[in-house]
């Protein structure tokens, strides 16, 4: 949640400055940009289990290479027909979305913890 937040607010902070500020923006956002692919990793790996680790990292490379060929071009093409300003912006709808989605995954390592706890195991 941390990292998508603070990619939305470098996204949001970059779409709206037009000086000097916007490369400080773009840096922040790339610093938490950075770190959500291998959160997301293995976050799939562990809410998929032991058996489905490989399924869920082929999910996530897929998923992410696809966004990566795809994104900039629509985000370039929008830019094109409008500015880069409004192109950055749309961004920031799939990134509050997406932060928004994030509340909505299960945290399978609170359950287990809850079950060792109520079994007397830890």
């Amino acid at each position: 949640v941390v990292c998508s937040a603070g990619v939305v607010l470098g996204v949001t902070g970059f779409a709206l400055t037009n000086s000097w500020l916007s490369l400080i923006f773009v840096t922040l956002m790339a610093f938490f940009a950075f770190g959500l692919f291998p959160v997301s990793l293995a976050m799939a790996s562990e809410l998929a289990g032991a058996e489905r680790t490989g399924a869920a990292a082929g999910i996530v490379f897929g998923i992410s290479g696809l966004a990566t060929a795809l994104v900039p071009a629509m985000v370039g093409g929008l830019a094109d027909l409008t500015s880069l300003h409004t192109a950055l912006s749309a961004l920031v709808v799939f990134g509050v979305a997406a932060v928004g989605l994030s509340f909505l995954l299960p945290d399978k390592l609170d359950r287990r913890a809850e079950r060792e706890l109520g079994s007397g195991t830890r």
